[in-house]
């Protein structure tokens, strides 16, 4: 039971990476503008503090 719980905690943990990944990539595709990009790289900063 603890395996099956720090592998779903892992999985999750994975999942949002690989969100923050698509987040990063799409914000170098389509820079719309300077105050979106200070917002998302707050949120990245956030995210890697955690």
């Amino acid at each position: 039971m603890i395996h099956e719980s720090r592998d779903a905690k892992e999985e999750n943990f994975e999942r949002l990476q690989q969100e923050e990944r698509d987040k990063v990539k799409h914000s170098y595709l389509n820079p719309s503008n300077t105050e979106e990009q200070k917002y998302r790289s707050e949120e990245i900063e956030n995210f890697i503090k955690s």
